[in-house]
């Protein structure tokens, strides 16, 4: 009789999932969250990484964001069926009411603001078969079209700003009379946050040769060409900078999360020959032309855009 009761449990909860998280779901969770994202709402996209075992709410927004958007992204609905499927082949109550903590609790939805100085003119674009965030933005600068990436020591907004040695040193350091050089640089394993440390100049970062994720992002980076040298980086972080050219990028063939919102970037063909990729968010760039963005999402990578 208690083996019956269990398995009605199972069967309505998992009729209730089944009805409730769909496609439409997850893009109504996901436009949520990227509007959080967008307003640097850090306390409403801890709430979401709260229901997924493993999204450690301690992560700036940026890496916060690029946890909780891969698990309610509209092309992950296969995949959660599938886990839908085997809690209930395994009779798995408390997996099954977990699924339904994490895709059916109902948030307050985000206030939809504008972001920094820019200004946008917004639209969520839905298709059948597709899910994107577009937007259209607008940008008061002065800096030449032809920038290149080579010329690494742009000193950026004339030299206001950090190094990447200096912003190391008061991350390791502090105020301590003690500096990094290349041997130190080469020896750091696993992952660096520099974000918002003011850098505006790369030099250095070529050492860091066996760090596997990299966050730059709130800086004042424009040229990002050493980076090319960083070939076991699995995550890259460079939101809200001043970015113009990422034809670099290219050389890093491992890389799996990419974040390069908020930039000046109106190429982004390099993506495409970035085999490992998996997510990639180029939000808020005045991107020329969206056929990247477009074969990315047939190979099945996220793009946030």
């Amino acid at each position: 009789m208690r083996e019956r009761a269990m398995d009605n449990r199972i069967e309505d909860l998992y009729r209730e999932l089944a009805a409730g998280v769909t496609r439409e779901r997850l893009k109504e969770l996901s436009v949520d969250i990227i509007d959080r994202y967008k307003r640097k709402d850090l306390d409403g996209l801890r709430r979401y990484a709260a229901l997924i075992n493993g999204a450690d709410g301690g992560l700036d927004t940026g890496r916060l964001f690029a946890a909780v958007i891969q698990r309610y992204h509209p092309d992950k609905i296969a995949m959660v069926r599938r886990e839908m499927e085997s809690l209930r082949a395994a009779g798995d109550l408390d997996g099954l009411a977990m699924m339904r903590e994490i895709y059916l609790t109902e948030f307050r939805p985000a206030h939809i603001d504008r972001f920094g100085d820019f200004e946008y003119e917004e639209e969520f674009s839905f298709e059948s078969d597709e899910f994107g965030y577009t937007e259209k933005s607008e940008y008061d600068e002065d800096a030449p079209s032809d920038y290149e990436y080579e010329d690494t020591l742009d000193e950026a907004e004339n030299g206001e700003g950090y190094g990447f040695i200096e912003a190391v040193n008061g991350l390791l350091f502090g105020n301590l009379d003690f500096s990094v050089d290349g041997n130190d640089l080469s020896g750091l394993e696993g992952e660096l946050d520099l974000s918002d440390f003011e850098i505006a100049d790369l030099d250095g970062v070529e050492y860091c040769v066996n760090i596997t994720v990299l966050n730059l992002s709130g800086n004042n980076l424009r040229g990002i060409g050493p980076l090319a040298l960083l070939r076991r980086l699995l995550s890259l972080f460079l939101a809200d900078n001043a970015i113009e050219n990422i034809d670099c990028l290219a050389e890093l063939a491992n890389l799996r999360e990419l974040d390069i919102s908020f930039n000046r970037i109106e190429d982004i063909s390099v993506l495409e020959k970035m085999e490992e990729l998996v997510y990639v968010n180029v939000l808020g760039n005045p991107l020329a032309d969206m056929r990247t963005v477009e074969n990315l999402m047939k190979r099945g990578v996220i793009v946030i855009y």
